[in-house]
């Protein structure tokens, strides 16, 4: 199925961040229509005319996920303040030309603009729904789904619900944790199209795919060099902390070693995390949403990608 939105496709590894809208226009929202509107201008959606946000009564008729809906009084969309810094924020579901609803939150960066993030991790399903809910203080989501798991390399036959409350952290949605460990990391590397490799003082080894390498050369303003297709860079301390506190928050030795949505041609992920005992974690996750957690580890590593500045490496 043919991901039809920009806003965050875990193919492209996008996520959308304007300044063209104001700060604090989420205030300002009072349709349906509004709220579209607004999504449409961010250039959200690769195609205005066949996605549709869709009003309450309607949602909750579309919606296959028995009473929760109604018992959790879901709508179409709320505003609420997801990282306390006073502005207001937007959760939203729209539907798409095949009847499919996907989940979106737009954030209010103030100065900074705005930015969208998909949320919806089960394509294609009637049931994954969200309602904004508060837990030890904090604003929080809780988001209910139906879904079929590849999990281990064995098929989950029977339909899990499941219920994920997330938390507004490292960028991103995450599932809450109110006790996140303290590893010892030595190095963390993920594959992908590319691969990335990040050592515990902070060096970045980066190699791009094949079909990526003539690219990502004329961006770097490098000389074609097929024999030399690694860059290495440095990244700064906050940074390298900060995918740290990430691997602790999400537990990364209790999760399991492999995940797989039962789509096909998607991507997949194959993430080692080395720690100072010598022992590794390693990861495989095919469509890349094995968690919240992990989806957003994903990209805050392939995010180096794009905001550092790279040389070529020395064999």
């Amino acid at each position: 199925m043919t991901h039809l939105f920009k806003c965050f496709s875990f193919l492209l590894f996008f996520v959308i961040e304007t300044a063209v809208v104001k700060a604090n226009t989420i205030d300002k929202l009072k349709t349906d229509k509004d709220v579209f509107d607004l999504l449409i201008n961010m250039k959200a959606f690769g195609s205005s005319d066949a996605i549709e946000v869709v009003p309450s009564d309607m949602l909750l008729k579309r919606l296959d996920c028995n009473d929760v809906a109604i018992n959790w009084k879901v709508k179409s969309w709320e505003k609420v303040d997801f990282n306390h810094d006073k502005l207001t924020d937007l959760i939203v579901t729209v539907k798409d030309n095949n009847r499919s609803l996907f989940i979106f939150a737009v954030i209010d960066k103030g100065k900074g603009g705005l930015k969208c993030l998909e949320l919806s991790n089960n394509r294609g399903s009637y049931c994954q729904l969200v309602k904004p809910i508060t837990v030890d203080g904090i604003q929080m989501i809780a988001y209910y789904s139906k879904r079929f798991r590849m999990i281990n390399q064995q098929l989950e036959l029977n339909e899990t619900e499941q219920t994920d409350t997330l938390i507004y952290l490292f960028g991103g949605f995450v599932e809450y944790n109110r006790k996140p460990l303290d590893y010892n990391i030595k190095s963390i590397s993920i594959k992908v199209t590319d691969s990335i490799g990040v050592t515990n003082q902070g060096k970045v080894f980066y190699s791009p795919g094949l079909r990526r390498m003539f690219r990502d050369t004329l961006e770097m303003n490098l000389a074609i060099d097929s024999s030399h297709n690694t860059y290495v860079s440095d990244v700064p301390l906050n940074k390298l902390n900060n995918r740290k506190a990430l691997i602790n928050y999400i537990n990364i030795k209790k999760m399991k070693t492999s995940y797989s949505v039962l789509w096909t041609d998607d991507a997949e992920a194959n993430l080692i995390v080395e720690f100072a005992d010598g022992t590794k974690k390693r990861i495989r996750d095919y469509g890349m949403i094995g968690s919240f957690g992990l989806t957003r580890l994903y990209l805050t590593l392939l995010d180096l990608k794009n905001s550092l500045t790279w040389k070529l490496a020395r064999k």
